[in-house]
């Protein structure tokens, strides 16, 4: 076994009070002529730090190898084996645990062989590549380099680490291809990729590795087939290959992991159809096949798909579903999750799917769904996030959605939803963070502003909502990122609580096609922390520019009737990407200043205004304008 707890010093001749681990002067070829190992090892790995280096890029990096330092004062500091980082075999003394996690330094090279059986160097910032010389570590049985930038292929002497069952290179930066002598690695049961920028295919000899419980390949580049012989890993219980360029379909054997519980497939370019065999995959809880180039067919022809009545997650996205939901969808009675957006399923959202009371998440946007929203639906009180945004659907919204209690999210925008609705309906619901109605055919009442505990809204857009007023229960709302009321009717002055409402969230805020005349001050300076993007168009907006933040980088603020002259202190927004100030009454001359924002401009619009001199040289030269209207 593994220990990293107090020992006798003496156990067995060894004087590990004086910290002589062989085991690490053998790995890193470090000298014990000038001192104790470890010392040696800490001392070396501070020394390499490169000029102007950081211990780790992570927020939380810890250089341990501080602490490893010999204190005759300290008997505790005396015994190398309490060092943190540091783990020593009960019976012989000897370290075989080094964990240099949230380190820095040069790599070292491991020189000779070593009966190091667990080494961590995760979210470190050592330079140089992973050389052939951690082949020699042959008796590892745990080796994680998660989040260390090595970058360069893997060696083909990994190979050589055939006691090793547990191997995690998540974010590495590894590129090339997998070494064939992968397949050596007979004791894996762990293997984490994950990350990577590898080319060319997923080796066939990973079949070979037939211990494997978990296998994450996500994001890695791998190319070519999927290889048939996965399916010769039958203790597989979790599989991830999303994320690749995988082409052809997939492969039957797939269906033979009879072990899975959790299968995501998605985002790797197959093609063709899904394996009837993956109805075999009875002890599935977890399924995505989402984001591929299936041909055209109905969700009723996945008649495998109705035998995993253990499912609790299931992603159908993206994959080119055509016909109508079929009511056997009423036999996957565990799913929380289910996801089958942007297909094109057809029909009404049937009752069926109240079968599926432990339901918390349901998305079915961007169909071609029809019909009112089945007052069902609101009997799903587990639901915290629901969907429909982007359908045909049409009729009221039902006062009962006030049922879903445990609503976080509710988007319902692009539909043809007709009627009135009183916000106040989705003010009960406590929870709610986000509120999406935008784009149907309704009438939104804005609210009466009571003594009520507020949804802190993070998502609140409701543009073309026939809204007559600014409702009042925003004046509460402190983390608002987005703020969409667009294309609405509504009247008069932006009231000064706008100014104040969520200045240390809000990113962007679309309040354009309204009948705004203005921001009761002037000059107006927004005082919006974070705000990126301001959409205050084809209002009536008067008196000066207001002042955007410097975080700006896109202000629009055209067809109003705004005048004086160009303001100032735009020019700090070094920022700023998108500006439109066109169709107002502005004049004067440009102001030269405006070379300060670095040339960052790619749209400016000042057109149909009143300015007149010489036209600023960075707009001539040196910018990166890609529409300019003057």
């Amino acid at each position: 076994m593994v220990y990293s707890v107090t020992i006798d010093n003496h156990r067995n001749g060894i004087e590990l009070g004086q910290c002589y681990t062989k085991s690490i002067v053998n790995l890193l070829g470090l000298s014990t002529t000038r001192g104790p190992a470890l010392q040696t090892l800490g001392h070396t790995l501070r020394e390499r730090r490169q000029p102007g280096g950081s211990a780790s890029r992570a927020p939380h990096a810890y250089p341990r190898t501080e602490l490893w330092k010999l204190d005759p004062r300290n008997r505790a500091s005396m015994n190398c084996c309490l060092w943190d980082g540091v783990g020593c075999d009960e019976e012989t003394g000897w370290v075989i645990e080094l964990d240099l996690s949230s380190s820095w330094g040069i790599l070292p090279e491991f020189n000779l062989t070593s009966p190091l059986w667990k080494l961590k160097l995760s979210e470190t910032n050592f330079s140089g590549e992973l050389t052939a010389t951690v082949g020699n570590l042959q008796s590892l049985v745990s080796l994680e380099l998660d989040f260390a930038p090595f970058g360069g292929s893997l060696p083909d002497s990994i190979g050589k680490l055939r006691s090793l069952s547990y191997l995690s290179l998540q974010s590495c930066h590894f590129s090339g291809p997998i070494p064939s002598s992968f397949g050596n690695l007979t004791k894996l049961t762990h293997l984490n990729l994950m990350w990577n920028h590898f080319t060319g295919p997923l080796p066939t000899s990973i079949g070979k590795l037939y211990p494997l419980k978990f296998i994450s390949i996500d994001s890695c580049g791998f190319s070519g087939s999927l290889p048939y012989s996965i399916g010769n890993l039958t203790e597989l219980n979790y599989l991830v290959v999303r994320g690749n360029q995988f082409s052809g379909q997939l492969p039957s054997s797939v269906g033979d992991l009879h072990s899975l519980n959790f299968l995501d497939i998605g985002s790797c370019n197959f093609s063709g159809s899904i394996p009837q065999s993956f109805g075999n995959l009875t002890e599935l809880i977890y399924l995505d096949v989402g984001r591929n180039q299936y041909k055209a067919q109905t969700l009723d022809s996945l008649s495998w798909l109705w035998k995993l009545i253990n499912l609790d997650g299931l992603n159908l996205d993206e994959m080119n579903l055509q016909g109508e939901i079929p009511s056997s969808i009423g036999n996957l009675s565990q799913l929380s999750y289910l996801s089958m957006l942007n297909n094109q399923l057809k029909g009404q959202i049937l009752p069926q799917l109240m079968n599926l009371s432990q339901l918390s998440v349901l998305s079915l946007a961007d169909n071609e769904l029809s019909g009112n929203i089945p007052s069902l639906l609101m009997n799903l009180t587990k639901l915290t996030n629901l969907y429909l945004s982007n359908n045909k659907l049409d009729g009221p919204i039902l006062p009962s959605v006030s049922q879903l209690q445990n609503l976080q999210a509710l988007r319902l925008s692009g539909n043809n939803l007709s009627g009135t609705i009183d916000l106040d309906i989705f003010l009960q619901l406590k929870k709610l963070d986000m509120l999406i109605l935008s784009g149907n055919k309704l009438s939104c009442l804005p609210g009466k502003e009571a003594d009520v505990t507020l949804p802190q809204f993070r998502y609140l857009k409701l543009a073309s909502c026939n809204l007559s007023e600014l409702p009042s229960f925003l004046r509460n709302q402190e983390q608002l990122i987005a703020l969409d009321l667009s294309n609405n009717n509504i009247y008069g002055d932006i009231p000064p609580w706008v100014l104040n409402m969520s200045v240390n969230s809000l990113c962007y805020m679309n309040l354009s096609h309204n009948f705004l005349t203005g921001l009761g001050q002037n000059p107006v300076v927004f005082n919006w922390r974070r705000l990126e993007t301001i959409d205050l168009a084809s209002n009536m907006l008067q008196g000066s520019v207001p002042v955007p933040p410097p975080s700006m980088r896109s202000y629009l603020i055209s067809d109003n009737m705004l005048m004086g002259r160009f303001p100032e202190l735009i020019c700090n927004l070094s920022s700023l990407d998108i500006l439109d100030l066109s169709f107002n009454f502005l004049g004067g001359v440009l102001p030269s200043c405006l070379g300060n924002t670095g040339g960052s401009f790619s749209i400016l619009n000042l057109g149909s205004n009143s300015f007149h001199g010489t036209i600023p040289e960075f707009l001539v030269s040196g910018s990166q304008l890609n529409m300019i209207d003057l």
